[in-house]
């Protein structure tokens, strides 16, 4: 296929500690941020049986502070005016911080200070803390959304008892309360040590220093014992297994169509992951061009290839229109693999797939985020932290007689068929007593139905009122700063969970996915408009904090909703407050939070929402935006 262009080539220095640290530097000093990316060699797969959850578990507790630092991570890491995130896979825990250079130093002590000194700042309340959390991302993510429970089926069919890909990386409920704080010790003792871990730093930094940095600060760290990964033969199945089960949450039936696959980087990789985008990828696609738009049986379907270190599965996924036979979708997805093994995709459409491939290895290379994580990725999986050109390469040599070949090796006569039906009954009832998520955030609502008087705790909390609008204020230092604004209008029961919006370069929350046609405008105003810098924009630099706003009043019951939007930390609400909100409905729109006018600035990616098991990715608390 064609290869009209290279790769531009990364300057890599790549270091090993005497404890076995393995350091990797790409200098960059087109802009004055830096990327340290940490990645430990353990994931849900070193786990037991019945402690499953351990590695998401810990990915959390490694932002609940450390040694000489016991208050939160976060906290510390943001007022650098930083990114910062953390995800757990199957097989490794990562975590990422992007600084401005001069706080390089900082951020190294900070990793360093979680790695050697966890323990000591680790007690019963910070675990039980995370655990809880644990618990309710399970149930946002697995138990309370329909087809959640989908993945977990399908690893219980397709790897064997004792296989460590055979749990969700989320891990079960019985499990996490199972956790002992030794337990949790004793996981910490085992993987998170130098030995066990991959640091890469890409971006504008003195490499010299640097390394000095690192000796001075990671080089102290013991290194571990010896670690023994699993080693187990890769799953067949021997014959076509069929599943259905009801779900409560689903209103229309989902069908899955799993075979086993390969790990991931073997020979095959590369073809089953072009397979998948002819069948899948774009409205040109084989499977969508049948079943969404000609014959429209289904409303998505999606065609992935997940690779894990020792096995991986490759899985088709669709999901019904209303009153449309589930027997007919598998009877067309049938007809279009079947069409793939006899014939062969064209070249095209293989082109078009590697063009595909190419666009992704360019956007890695866009920022110091993307190619730090990289290095620390190839390194851990591969050994060889400069693997970019060569892993494109790999699917620009695809053929479409190498993916009609896979085609007929993989997806065969024995596979799983796993149908999700609405459940006939509706969904239990949320348990009487659940937290309140003002209650759980220092603010409670007081009053009756049409109160909006905001009892606050404190110790913990000011407040300042003019017009209808109340702001609550968090005094407490380890807290990012929150601000409420309430409409006298809305019901006291109407407060809604902050939760991610999908669409594209969105703060909004889950209940705002409705969008109306229109804009809506509130403004709230108060004196000492000369201290407002003009135009000033909220959303960015070491100034971000999340705010949370309610805007209900005069709006029609559909439209009443909460909004989630940045605030500046530096805003005295006592002083001045001015919020200019701006919703735009259609996807795609850029809104805003300033003082004294919109600047759209820069806009986070879209809230995850759970993906087919071609994504266990798990954990993570956006912080921010990569540079």
């Amino acid at each position: 296929m064609s290869e009209a262009f290279k790769l531009q080539p990364l300057e890599i220095e790549e270091y090993s500690l005497e404890n076995g640290l393995r350091v990797v530097l790409n200098k960059d000093d087109a802009i004055p941020v830096v990327s340290v990316a940490v990645y430990y060699n353990v994931g849900s797969r070193n786990e037991r049986p019945d402690r499953t959850g351990f590695a998401h578990l810990f990915e959390h507790m490694m932002f609940q502070g450390s040694k000489n630092y016991s208050s939160d991570y976060l906290s510390a890491v943001l007022d650098m005016g930083a990114a910062v995130n953390g995800n757990t896979t199957t097989d490794r825990t990562f975590y990422y911080e992007v600084v401005p250079s001069n706080f390089l130093e900082r951020a190294l002590y900070l990793e360093a200070d979680r790695m050697g000194g966890l323990l000591e700042a680790m007690d019963q309340a910070k675990l039980d803390n995370q655990r809880d959390v644990v618990k309710n991302e399970r149930r946002f993510r697995v138990d309370n959304v329909p087809y959640g429970g989908m993945s977990e089926r399908i690893l219980d069919v397709m790897y064997p008892e004792g296989h460590p890909y055979r749990w969700d990386v989320i891990g079960s409920m019985a499990d996490l309360s199972a956790a002992s704080l030794d337990d949790v010790k004793s996981f910490f003792r085992t993987y998170y040590v130098p030995n066990n871990t991959y640091m890469a730093i890409s971006g504008d930094f003195d490499e010299k220093q640097t390394m000095a940095w690192i000796n001075k600060y990671f080089g102290k760290i013991p290194a571990g014992k010896a670690i023994v990964r699993p080693n187990v033969p890769e799953p067949q199945l021997s014959s076509i297994v069929r599943k259905t089960y009801e779900d409560p949450f689903a209103r229309q039936p989902r069908i899955a169509l799993v075979w086993p696959s390969v790990p991931q980087y073997a020979p095959d990789e590369a073809p089953l992951d072009i397979l998948a985008s002819v069948l899948s990828s774009g409205r040109g696609s084989r499977l969508q061009s049948n079943l969404v738009y000609k014959n429209e049986l289904v409303g998505n379907v999606f065609a992935g290839n997940s690779t894990s270190e020792i096995a991986g599965l490759f899985q088709i996924t669709a999901t019904a229109r209303q009153g449309k036979p589930i027997d007919d979708i598998e009877r067309e997805i049938n007809g279009e693999i079947e069409r793939i093994k006899k014939d062969g995709p064209t070249a095209e459409e293989v082109g078009r797939a590697i063009t595909q491939r190419e666009a992704q290895a360019i956007y890695g290379l866009q920022t110091v985020f993307g190619i730090g994580t990289a290095l620390a990725s190839y390194s851990g999986y591969l050994g060889q932290p400069n693997y970019f050109q060569a892993n494109l390469d790999r699917y620009r040599k695809v053929t479409p007689d190498e993916v009609k070949g896979v085609a007929n090796k993989y997806l065969i006569a024995n596979h799983l068929v796993l149908t999700a039906t609405p459940a006939k009954t509706p969904p239990p009832p949320a348990q009487a007593g659940a937290r309140n998520p003002l209650k759980s955030r220092g603010l409670v609502r007081s009053g009756g139905a049409n109160s909006v008087a905001l009892r606050k705790r404190p110790r913990d909390t000011s407040s300042v009122t003019f017009g209808d609008a109340t702001f609550i204020e968090s005094k407490r230092p380890d807290r990012r700063r929150r601000a409420i604004v309430e409409q006298d209008d809305q019901p006291a029961s109407g407060v809604v969970r902050p939760q991610p919006c999908r669409l594209p370069a969105c703060r909004r929350t889950a209940a705002a996915r409705r969008c109306a046609p229109s804009d809506v405008w509130r403004r709230f105003s108060r004196a000492h408009r000369a201290d407002r810098p003009a135009g000033r924009y909220l959303g960015g630099g070491s100034s971000r904090r999340w705010c949370r706003v309610s805007l209900r009043a005069g709006l029609p019951p559909q439209r009443r909703r909460n909004q989630l939007f940045l605030i500046s930390a530096s805003v005295d609400i006592k002083n001045y407050v001015e919020v200019l909100i701006m919703r735009r409905c259609r996807q795609g729109t850029a809104f805003g939070l300033g003082l004294g006018g919109i600047d759209p600035g820069r806009h986070g990616q879209a809230g995850r929402g759970r993906q087919p098991l071609g994504n266990r990715r798990q954990g993570g608390r956006a912080q921010g935006h990569p540079v």
